[in-house]
């Protein structure tokens, strides 16, 4: 199978002193953030984790098998409106990869607006 359709996704946690929480490990960042499950299983897609950022900063890695797998995706979160479920999480980058894995664009969230439930 040949990488072809991959995008990754930036996820921090604000204290309320304004701070970053440092996350612990992957599974910290991952119990931290509560990707919801429309987020890691609508489209099937293959997902890494990595910690960035002296460990403030949770990468994403979503990899799909095909085009339409990936808008299913897409359309799936965007129709959940927000795609994790805990409070003071920054969604704060995306970036869409070319089919070598190769970052093509990247979108900020200016506003680096935090959600909290």
């Amino acid at each position: 199978m040949s990488i072809s359709f991959i995008h990754n996704e930036y996820f921090r946690k604000r204290l309320s002193d304004q701070s970053l929480d440092v996350f612990t490990n992957i599974q910290d960042a991952k119990s931290k953030v509560g990707l919801h499950e429309v987020f890691t299983t609508s489209g099937d897609p293959k997902i890494d984790y990595v910690l960035q950022d002296n460990n403030t900063t949770l990468k994403v890695i979503l990899e799909f098998d095909s085009k339409e797998d990936q808008d299913f995706w897409k359309k799936n979160v965007d129709d959940l409106g927000v795609g994790f479920r805990n409070s003071n999480i920054e969604f704060f980058k995306i970036e869409w990869c070319d089919g070598k894995g190769n970052i093509e664009s990247t979108k900020l969230h200016e506003d680096n607006s935090v959600y909290d439930f």
